[in-house]
């Protein structure tokens, strides 16, 4: 047991992290999700970067702190091109922008491929990087979503495959996720009630003449309505 307290974001992130020899987390700030996995004996060993010296720094004074910083290397760069030919079992990339997200993947390409598993968590539009994920034979391994503070926060695991990806064909399955409909929790229901009244709210403020967006809108207010009524069902 970890004396090391993560809120709750960070703790689903770490929790979806397997047993594993080797961790990397890119733009790792505080290093709250290594030195955690660590601390578990969840990995034993941590790549720990940062683009800026000075979050980089902070991380290797609280790697210290907590008496783990023998088993971590830090590394000041962006994206997952700093981790050379290192090989890592695990990489985190989380509190990003999707498109962040997506285009540290796109460009460190071979260093995902090496990986044996990713765990992301875009803090904005994470439709984005499904759709990359799926166009860039990516395989979507779990899906989670928890609520911290009044937001919801999505977490997707996914692992290099070389084949088609999930089932995930439409723009609606992009931004809702059939695997995180599927899991049917209490929190993806409450995000779906969100949702829901967000765009009736869109709706009401669309001018009559606005066919096009109307008709979108109106297309995900259904949609989000049957997938409710499927929870209420049950």
């Amino acid at each position: 047991m970890s004396l090391f307290q993560l809120d709750i974001r960070l703790n689903e992130i770490k929790r979806k992290i397997p047993q594993c020899y080797s961790l990397a987390d890119i733009g790792s700030d505080h290093a709250y999700i290594p030195i955690s996995a660590l601390l578990e004996g969840v990995a034993q060993k941590a790549y720990i970067t940062d683009i800026n010296q000075g979050p980089l720094e902070n991380s290797r004074y609280n790697a210290k702190k907590y008496k783990v910083d023998h088993k971590c290397e830090f590394l000041l760069g962006g994206g997952l091109e700093v981790l050379k030919d290192n090989v890592c079992d695990v990489i985190v990339i989380s509190g990003m922008g999707a498109e962040t997200i997506s285009e540290i993947l796109s460009q460190g390409a071979i260093q995902a491929e090496k990986a044996g598993l990713i765990i992301m968590q875009p803090m904005t539009q994470p439709e984005i990087l499904r759709k990359f994920l799926c166009e860039n034979s990516y395989f979507i391994t779990e899906e989670s979503i928890v609520k911290d503070a009044h937001l919801f926060y999505q977490i997707i695991s996914a692992r290099s495959a070389y084949m088609p990806c999930n089932n995930y064909i439409s723009d609606l399955d992009y931004e809702f996720s059939p695997m995180l409909i599927a899991n049917k929790d209490k929190t993806m229901y409450e995000f779906l009630i969100y949702k829901l009244k967000t765009f009736e709210k869109i709706l009401k403020s669309l001018p009559v003449n606005n066919i096009s967006d109307r008709r979108q809108i109106v297309n995900k207010i259904e949609f989000v309505r049957r997938k409710l009524s499927d929870y209420e069902t049950e």
